[in-house]
């Protein structure tokens, strides 16, 4: 990281930067709340699976609804696992002082960018370059 782009993260204002950090808090909260919802969830289809009223022959069709819905679930609580990684990454960079550099360029990331997505980690030049790269290359 060269010393120009620390020196950019460092000047974001203070207010800014607790503000980011509020907002990634709140945000891995609720991605917490959640995934302890869906585990609830889960736990119930996993009681359901061994009631025996439960019809898992073609006309009743319940056994069937029911795998949809566990595998929903656990697909909704790995993203939202993943999701807690981002955000503690985030928080990691706020607290070592490298939060808003771009991981690709070194420069400045945009607070209108951080704002709207708190966990980013490339500034829009190269993360729009890396699309156009990749549109490019077809």
């Amino acid at each position: 990281m060269t010393r120009a782009a620390t020196t950019s993260a460092r000047s974001k204002p203070t207010a800014f930067l607790e503000g980011q950090r509020s907002a990634i808090e709140a945000e891995r909260a609720a991605c917490a709340r959640q995934i302890s919802a869906l585990d609830a969830e889960l736990a119930s289809l996993s009681e359901r699976d061994g009631v025996p009223q439960v019809d898992f022959t073609e006309e009743g069709g319940e056994g069937g609804t029911m795998a949809i819905e566990r595998d929903r679930d656990k697909a909704l609580r790995d993203t939202l696992l993943a999701r807690l990684l981002q955000l503690d990454e985030a928080r990691s960079r706020l607290d070592a002082g490298t939060y808003g550099i771009c991981e690709s360029c070194g420069g400045p990331i945009v607070e209108a960018r951080l704002e709207a997505l708190p966990d980013a980690t490339e500034c829009m030049a190269c993360k729009g370059g890396g699309l156009l790269r990749r549109a490019g290359g077809r």
